[in-house]
């Protein structure tokens, strides 16, 4: 019994032996050679997310930089365009993107080599200022906080260059206000009474435009709006004869603001059709429109010539810092779509 166990045990481990020699002979080098070129994918994968696309003075912006501004973007064109509009469009805005990406790596640069910082304390102010709006995990949350570090670093290097050097005077914004005092106009107000003929629903559309037709004729065959008014409008202010008020312009649904930029006081509209249903407007009185008053507008007016200015200030700013810098592309949008 015992010998027949020990050749039992025996011829399993034969067997074991010659498996084992079987594998490592037909199966391993197969599983090695698609293990390396798994490897190789990666790697190949790798090397083309790191490739470099531009080259910033002594910096380099790698394809993964441009691919992670890009991608949404991206996503977005292939829902809407398909083809050689789409190839255009990508090719277009990864060269959009490129460029802006070279302008902000040149800015920051300039930052530090003028040794501006950002401290801990601004960027927890800006934390608090512009927290997260979803849960971000750690990666997120650093790529965030790096987001919020270069804003900061540029908005102190843009001050320094351009918001320091232009001044707006005050001989300037009054000269604005007195050549553009068409943007600065009041809205016309209109004294108005109104009958208001509601619809509710679709299937009332037609009879309540009818209605309202025939309610016109009356009151220009001479009958009293306020009674008329009393009778049929649905409108709040039909207890009061249809008694609106002074309506400033811009306050107005936009059919009834259209009707009365052609009317003169003292006339009545037709019916006019709005969201809410038909309206008869009377018009007895209108408030033409003035220019504000200096004091009203002389912030708005400064603020927009100082954008104006800084825009400018920026641009030649810019152009200077690539005048003088070393860039070289080495990315073509077109070859990688």
């Amino acid at each position: 019994m015992n010998v027949g166990k020990r050749i039992l045990s025996l011829s399993r481990a034969v067997v074991m032996k010659i498996f084992t020699r079987l594998f490592l002979r037909l199966f391993l080098p197969s599983l090695l050679v698609s293990l390396m070129a798994l490897s190789f994918s990666i790697s190949t994968v790798n090397a083309f997310m790191d490739r470099i696309v531009a080259v910033v003075n002594k910096e380099v912006i790698t394809f993964s930089e441009l691919e992670e501004e890009v991608r949404d973007e991206r996503i977005r064109l292939m829902a809407r365009f398909s083809g050689e509009q789409l190839y255009r469009r990508v090719a277009q805005k990864e060269a959009q993107v490129l460029n802006a990406i070279i302008e902000e790596r040149l800015q920051l640069q300039e930052a530090k080599a003028k040794g501006f910082t950002v401290t801990e304390e601004e960027l927890d102010t800006a934390l608090q200022r512009k927290p997260p709006q979803v849960e971000l995990d750690d990666a997120a949350y650093a790529a965030y906080t790096e987001h919020l570090r270069k804003q900061i670093l540029l908005d102190k290097i843009r001050s320094f260059e351009i918001r320091r050097i232009i001044t707006i005077s005050h001989a300037e914004i009054a000269q604005y206000y007195k050549e553009h005092q068409d943007e600065f106009m009041t809205a016309p107000v209109y004294r108005l009474r109104q009958i208001l003929f509601v619809v509710d629903t679709d299937e009332e559309r037609l009879h309540k435009q009818s209605q309202s037709r025939s309610v016109y004729q009356r009151l220009q065959a001479g009958e009293s709006f306020q009674e008329l008014a009393l009778k049929y409008s649905g409108g709040p202010e039909a207890t009061e004869g249809g008694e609106l008020g002074a309506v400033p312009h811009d306050e107005l649904l936009a059919p009834l603001a259209n009707a009365l930029k052609t009317m003169q006081a003292g006339e009545l509209s037709g019916p006019i059709e709005t969201r809410l249903g038909f309206h008869i407007l009377a018009l007895d009185e209108i408030t033409p429109e003035v220019p504000k008053l200096f004091e009203e507008v002389e912030n708005h007016i400064q603020a927009k010539l100082l954008k104006q200015r800084t825009d400018h200030v920026f641009q030649e700013w810019l152009a200077g810092l690539k005048k003088k810098a070393f860039i070289e592309i080495k990315y073509s949008p077109l070859s990688n779509f």
